[in-house]
């Protein structure tokens, strides 16, 4: 019984410091990432020092922004900007299903643009929101 105990104990151990191994930044993620849906539009900047910019943009009025360091879980398909907590439905896939090009706004002047693109990424977004399922996709650098 108390092999089994201690078994039991070493392989939770050896799960618990893997899964918090696997909580970490990813420089696949480096970007700025481009997506809209219903009239708003969003954005995902992260920086190649490990941060990132989650922003959401309907209207003057309605302009949310999310900041701080981007983690992934490899384990739990999830990552996190800051202390928001994204699901991850596919991620980081070459697979474009003929998307080249995006058309959206920029970042910072919100002027049309055609961005060229090259990576395709699928999340849901927190509560605050509105749980969405989102398709992201990376401009190409």
């Amino acid at each position: 019984m108390k092999k089994l105990l201690l078994i039991a104990l070493s392989l939770f151990c050896l799960y618990s410091c893997v899964k918090k191994k696997a909580i970490k930044y990813d420089p696949d993620l480096v970007g700025t990432w481009v997506s809209i849906q219903d009239s708003t539009y969003y954005w995902f900047v992260v920086t190649p020092d490990g941060n990132g910019v989650f922003r959401s943009y309907e209207n003057a009025s309605n302009d949310k922004i999310i900041s701080g360091p981007v983690k992934y879980s490899v384990f739990e398909l999830k990552m996190w900007v800051g202390v928001t907590k994204f699901k991850v439905k596919e991620w980081l896939t070459g697979g474009m299903n003929g998307v080249d090009v995006f058309p959206t706004k920029e970042y910072g002047t919100l002027d049309n643009v055609i961005y060229p693109v090259d990576r395709r990424m699928i999340i849901k977004t927190p509560l605050s929101h509105s749980l969405k399922t989102l398709t992201f996709y990376r401009v190409r650098q």
